[in-house]
């Protein structure tokens, strides 16, 4: 994104995959954060995430490498790296080194795979979310019916972020009947709470045929890389909004949406569920032509009509950059 002002991706946790994803043994080569990284599961089922290059001589484990028991071996000489990124076996030598792979924290939540990133390295400052929507019986899994996944988008996932708080691109963008008025906004730490009024659908529509349905639409925010959209009244829903950065210009999303069930015996969405689905994935789309071909507006001109809650989420999201970069001006 052109003038983006800041060079290293926030910190946050963010997703990298999905857990069905990962079976016992498997490797996956990733890039995110700027850097090469290798994520497999263990014999006994846990997620790690390495840094892709063997700390021996510098082969790529996520190319070649196999798993063994809970560690990882190197396609290249066969030395071992537990998850900690500490070797652990040297199968020509009495005792292996004390060299390190840096690791990354892991956890698994709401189906997802969460990757902490940190630039320093330092330890998880707060833990993701467990969504209550995610193992509610009511609601049908997000596997499969409901994920959907776009890779290589040129936008950080700070613009992702507030266009949260922006209350007028709804009408404009997602050709809602009007723009939004935001009844509530606050901050506690890396927690972000939005409460928009939002006007829902057209005469005619098949979730309206009535007309427009007046009601709310719900945003959390866990750092910038979770986010969770709630539509209330309109259909009982709820949609997380994953933005990983794969480095400082380029982005991949990981979008998962939990639907209420009409018949809590069905063991899939119906047609016109699924409609309800798909239709989230294209609304979603819509601003990628505006996100990848803006330029970043540092000190931007928001009009009081629009919404002061814009620039205090700017504020409350310098905290996840790197203190020493700052935000830089517009030339």
């Amino acid at each position: 994104m052109k003038d983006f002002p800041y060079a290293t991706p926030a910190t946050g946790w963010f997703q990298v995959a999905w857990e069905h994803e990962l079976s016992p043994g498997e490797v996956r080569q990733l890039r995110y954060f700027g850097q090469d990284l290798v994520c497999y599961r263990t014999a006994s089922g846990e997620v790690k995430v390495l840094d892709a290059y063997c700390g021996h001589l510098g082969a790529n484990l996520a190319v070649g490498g196999t798993v063994s028991g809970e560690s990882i071996l190197c396609p290249f000489h066969g030395w071992a790296w537990d998850g900690q990124g500490r070797n652990t076996n040297i199968p020509y030598s009495e005792r292996p080194v004390k060299v390190c792979i840096r690791h990354y924290p892991v956890r698994l939540a709401n189906g997802a795979v969460m990757v902490w990133w940190e630039p320093s390295g330092a330890q998880p400052a707060w833990e993701p979310p467990k969504l209550p929507e995610f193992d509610n019986a009511e609601y049908y899994p997000a596997n499969p019916h409901g994920l959907r996944k776009w890779t290589d988008l040129a936008f950080p996932p700070q613009v992702v972020a507030e266009n949260t708080v922006d209350p007028t691109h709804f009408q404009y963008v997602h050709r809602a009947p009007r723009s939004t008025v935001i009844e509530k906004f606050e901050t506690k730490g890396e927690y972000a709470y939005v409460m928009h009024d939002y006007a829902y659908g057209k005469h005619g529509t098949d979730l309206t045929p009535e007309g427009t349905i007046d009601g709310q639409l719900e945003v959390e925010a866990w750092g910038l890389g979770i986010i969770a959209f709630r539509m209330k009244v309109y259909v009982d829903a709820v949609q997380m909004f994953c933005v990983t950065p794969v480095d400082e210009h380029v982005s991949d999303i990981h979008f998962s949406v939990w639907l209420r069930k009409r018949d809590r015996s069905s063991p899939e969405p119906t047609p016109g569920e699924q409609r309800v689905i798909d239709e989230q994935f294209r609304q979603v789309a819509m601003d990628f032509p505006i996100w990848e071909n803006m330029r970043y507006i540092v000190k931007a001109p928001i009009v009081r009509e629009e919404s002061p809650t814009y620039q205090n989420f700017r504020k409350w999201s310098r905290q996840f950059y790197l203190p020493t970069e700052g935000p830089l001006q517009n030339a």
